[in-house]
């Protein structure tokens, strides 16, 4: 282990000043300065707790913890970010964080409000340290062990991890500010997990823990795919748009799990009540039309945020959150709605009358059965009421399940130790662009930026959280064609691109990249095409993403560059299983060319859906942002070889067994939709194989020898309920 023993320091006020106690935080027992006491304890393992007691009445200000290390040469930090859109990933000890430039900083405040989506008031960047939230762990180069230090709770305040690579120190503290304790009361300060090991092994640890200290059940959720209106349609959404792509996904047998509405169906951002003009039949016809379909029913909204020209504004002024000068606070600034918006007080008790309205309206009345929650950041703002903002927004999700009961909810803009267990999806990223990187917001030191390459580094960089916290979303695919021919003249954006150069939508290989890595990372699989713009060609890739199956033991490094900030990525290699079936995904993020030399053969699905056969050996190249998926080969005995028909190939083959008449039986998992060719390899010195009573002949394949090659929509769909039997029975079976 490389983390010291941590040493203490509580700052607190009472009405004769402020005070200090220091302690050493790896010894237990209590210390005491006949203010306060702090009973500090042994955790599980090297964890430990720190708790409060008040004698007098106090304002807590800081509570700290140091842990000093030798940094060394390749050590990478994992630092989570304040909330669902804040940029995650591991570090590098040379990177930093900086504060706005300067010049942009008024206007990014005052007028954009950018300070308000992220950490920018609680944590404010000074350019000489890294910082995350909740969850913290060191991996040493090449290794595959991580250190890693959780809070096991966020209710008591957001917990923060702050790297100062030069002093070779971890400081660990609580967001306390507007924290007050009367006389006797107690506060859990602190309680943090270690763990030392593989990183899967930890994680299952550490998760399993934050549930049970919080009280918290994990939602069951199975993982799904579905369309949202938002990246095509945006607040121009209406009723016969989704009418429109509704039909062109039951017309075509689709099987996705979810058609949601996105933001544009509402009054006004906090009037959720009022269904606008545009839905002359209202929303409980479109949910039924869309169960006709056999898909579930989601819909959009933002419980704790208003716009300032919604009625919720003008007609309820004390439900805002207000500052200490009693001025409602801001969570942002939209040129969709009305401009600014701002965060709701979720302890109002007419707001959470109404919020109960709101939700029984829209799962009762309207029958959705899944409600994506955004901007749920706006229920923290400023701590209230004596609580600190780790509490505001715990209860705010406390809040939310309860109104949600049973149906199902995807979060987003949401801090992420507060949603853990309490949300089934959550959004884990932010927004995808139409471009690889944000021209427009790029040297600014926006850390919530729209932004596809952050997109897919924080797919990577928090993939561990999914099926232990909830299960992630790391938000829509594009395979349509993109332009950005009919946008207005932006001088800004003009600037922008005097310095960094003309936007260009993203290229076929970067959206095959956001494609492939959605499908391998994400639980929750959304587009917002319109599938019936896509060609032959493309609807063919799209169906091959069909069924959404589980990655196992999925494991990430990286291979080569590493990310950085400004919107860099790193190269990286990933491997998994799907069943017993193993993988190698490449994946270049950077903007340099990348190349690896392949450990064995492998088979892949090239991006027009070619058969690709590769050997031990063979260096495969890469362009900048461009991805492969390899189906490592299981040797002479295995016969299935790969397939065209899906994007993990030969995942969409659910069994291949022994007919008991010499030949094979071969069956196709169910919900596989894709309309390429499996190939099987054929016992030594067969010409071909028998498979479901019809034999085929083998054709030469290159250095692979002579293969069968069957189309995949030939074969018979394996019954609904052995989806379940899966991952034993795609095991390839000598046929014999």
């Amino acid at each position: 282990m490389r983390l010291s023993r941590p040493r203490g320091e509580l700052r607190y006020r009472t009405r004769r000043g402020t005070f200090f106690l220091h302690f050493d935080a790896s010894r237990p027992g209590l210390v005491e300065d006949g203010k306060v006491r702090l009973a500090i304890a042994e955790d599980a393992g090297d964890g430990l707790s720190v708790t409060l007691h008040a004698d007098v009445d106090l304002a807590v200000e800081a509570l700290t913890l140091r842990y000093e290390f030798p940094v060394r040469e390749g050590d990478r930090f994992f630092l989570n970010g304040y909330q669902s859109w804040t940029d995650t990933r591991e570090f590098s000890p040379d990177e930093r964080i900086h504060p706005f430039p300067p010049l942009a900083r008024p206007a990014l405040e005052r007028f954009f409000r950018t300070n308000h989506y992220g950490d920018y008031d609680i944590v404010p960047p000074s350019g000489r340290s890294l910082h995350g939230f909740t969850y913290f762990y060191l991996r040493e180069a090449e290794g595959s062990a991580i250190e890693l230090l959780g809070s096991l709770s966020e209710r008591e305040g957001f917990t923060v991890f702050r790297v100062l690579p030069e002093e070779g120190r971890l400081v660990v503290q609580k967001d306390c500010e507007g924290l007050n304790l009367r006389a006797g009361s107690t506060w859990k300060a602190l309680r943090l997990h270690r763990g030392v090991g593989d990183e899967h092994q930890v994680f299952d640890t550490y998760l399993r823990r934050f549930h049970a200290t919080s009280g918290v059940v994990p939602r069951p959720a199975a993982p799904g795919t579905g369309w949202t209106s938002w990246y095509y349609h945006y607040t121009n959404i209406n009723e016969s748009i989704a009418l429109k792509n509704l039909d062109a996904f039951s017309r075509r047998r689709i099987p996705i799990d979810v058609f949601q509405l996105d933001d544009g169906w509402q009054g006004a951002v906090g009037d959720w009540l009022d269904v606008n003009t545009k839905f002359p039949r209202g929303l409980a016809f479109l949910a039924e039309r869309i169960h006709e379909a056999g898909y579930r029913a989601g819909l959009w909204l933002a419980p704790f945020v208003a716009e300032k020209s919604s009625r919720l504004v003008a007609d309820h002024p004390a439900w805002l959150l207000r500052d200490e000068r009693g001025e409602p606070v801001p969570a942002g600034n939209s040129a969709l709605w009305s401009g600014d918006f701002y965060g709701l007080d979720p302890f109002h008790p007419g707001l959470r009358d109404h919020l109960a309205r709101v939700f029984d309206t829209i799962l009762g009345a309207w029958a959705m059965d899944l409600v994506k929650l955004d901007f749920l950041y706006g229920a923290c703002l400023v701590p209230r009421h004596g609580k600190t903002r780790g509490e505001m927004m715990t209860c705010a999700m406390e809040l939310a399940r309860e109104l949600v009961g049973d149906k199902m909810i995807l979060g987003c803009g949401v801090p992420l130790g507060p949603a853990f267990g309490r949300v089934e999806y959550c959004r884990i990223g932010p927004d995808v662009g139409h471009e690889w990187k944000n021209t427009l917001t790029r040297g600014l030191g926006i850390r919530e930026t729209i932004s596809t390459v952050t997109a897919l580094e924080n797919a990577v960089g928090r993939h561990h959280l999914s099926g232990r916290a909830f299960l992630n979303d790391p938000d829509v695919f594009f395979l349509r064609d993109l332009s950005f021919g009919h946008e207005r003249f932006d001088p800004f954006l003009a600037l922008q691109q005097a310095r960094w150069g003309k936007k260009q939508p993203l290229s076929r290989d970067e959206k095959y990249t956001l494609f492939l890595l959605n499908n391998l990372f994400g639980r929750l699989v959304f587009t917002s095409d319109d599938i019936d713009e896509y060609d032959d060609e493309v609807m063919d890739l799209y169906l091959s993403s069909f069924p959404l199956r589980e990655k196992e033991d999925v494991r990430a490094s990286l291979a080569g560059a590493p990310p950085a900030f400004g919107e860099v990525g790193g190269f990286y290699e990933v491997h998994f299983r799907i069943g017993e079936l193993r993988y190698t995904v490449l994946a270049n993020l950077s903007d340099a060319p990348a190349r690896r030399a392949l450990e064995k053969d492998a088979f892949s699905r090239g991006i027009r859906g070619e058969a690709c056969f590769h050997s031990a050996g063979e260096v495969v190249s890469l362009p900048p942002h461009a991805s492969i998926c390899l189906l490592e080969d299981g040797g002479a005995e295995a016969r299935l070889v790969g397939s065209t028909s899906s994007l993990f190939p030969g995942s969409d083959i659910h069994s291949l067994a022994p007919d008991g008449e010499g030949g094979l039986r071969a069956l196709r998992a169910p919900r596989a939709r894709g309309r390429g060719l499996v190939f099987l390899r054929p016992h030594a010195g067969e010409p071909g194989a028998r498979v479901n009573g019809v034999f085929i002949s083998a054709k030469p394949h290159g250095r692979r020898g002579s293969l069968v090659a069957i189309p995949a929509a030939s074969l018979p769909e394996a019954p609904a309920e052995a989806v379940s039997r899966v991952s034993s029975d795609a095991t390839p079976t000598r046929g014999r």
